[in-house]
């Protein structure tokens, strides 16, 4: 979190500097202005601190009322699509031939390499370091090799798990309105046993989180060569007397 409010306090300071015009001078009434020529253009460009201001209070509501932290970059993401051809264009303005041509003799060249040493380490630490990049990944390949088909899952992230798999039910209510309702009520060992849920396959803070611990031990079982043998975080628990208990 001190990171994402670190990177976008930055990104707020970058955008005023691009965003901030020249206060020009103010023409007094019937006279010239105070040492500008004949025929001079005096520029008067707003400073955007507005918008600045309003985004700041943006993130601030959000970074306080919305604590699943790991979304953040997801939900903004699709903003970069409009966000970069402006911040784009907005650095070509500030930089533009009538604006410090010894800065921008070193500045245009080091964004450039800047943001190909950012592609290049982002590329090489999630694409090529040898290893799966989603966690949950490593539980949908488990649930595809080690259960049969006709097995009935149930996950509260469900994304992942249920776009490679069939016969997947969504825990945590963002899919299903009727999990949500027996989730708020404390009562989400029914509504597994409703819909015939015969396996969990989750993180434990998740599952041993939302879901009575007497009720689990009492009902199910760990399966001990779980996602977490394959170097996932999730764990697999089967219901005691289902077929995929044998």
């Amino acid at each position: 979190l001190p990171l994402i409010v670190l990177g976008v306090a930055s990104g707020l300071a970058v955008w005023a500097w691009l965003l901030r015009g020249k206060r020009g001078k103010r023409t007094p009434a019937g006279g010239p202005v105070p040492g500008a020529g004949p025929g001079a253009v005096i520029e008067n460009q707003p400073f955007f601190a507005e918008w600045v201001a309003s985004l700041a209070v943006l993130v601030m509501v959000y970074t306080i009322l919305f604590h699943s932290t790991h979304f953040y970059l997801r939900y903004t993401a699709p903003v970069l699509v409009i966000l970069l051809p402006v911040l784009a264009a907005l650095v070509q303005r500030r930089l533009g031939p009538a604006r410090k041509a010894r800065a921008r003799a070193w500045l245009k060249p080091a964004i450039v390499s800047g943001l190909g040493l950012l592609f290049a380490a982002e590329a090489m630490l999630s694409l090529h370091a040898g290893t799966v990049g989603n966690d949950l990944a490593i539980s949908a390949g488990f649930v595809r090799r080690e259960l049969p088909a006709t097995a009935r899952v149930g996950a509260f992230q469900s994304g992942v798990l249920g776009f490679f798999n069939e016969g997947v039910f969504n825990l945590d209510g963002k899919i299903d309105m009727s999990a949500l309702a027996h989730l708020r009520s404390g009562n989400l060992p029914r509504y597994l046993d409703r819909q015939r849920i015969d396996v969990i396959v989750d993180w434990p803070t998740y599952i041993y989180g939302e879901i009575e611990r007497g009720y689990l031990e009492s009902r199910w079982t760990l399966r001990q060569a779980g996602p977490t043998a394959a170097g996932g975080r999730s764990i697999c628990l089967l219901r005691m007397g289902s077929d995929q208990d044998d």
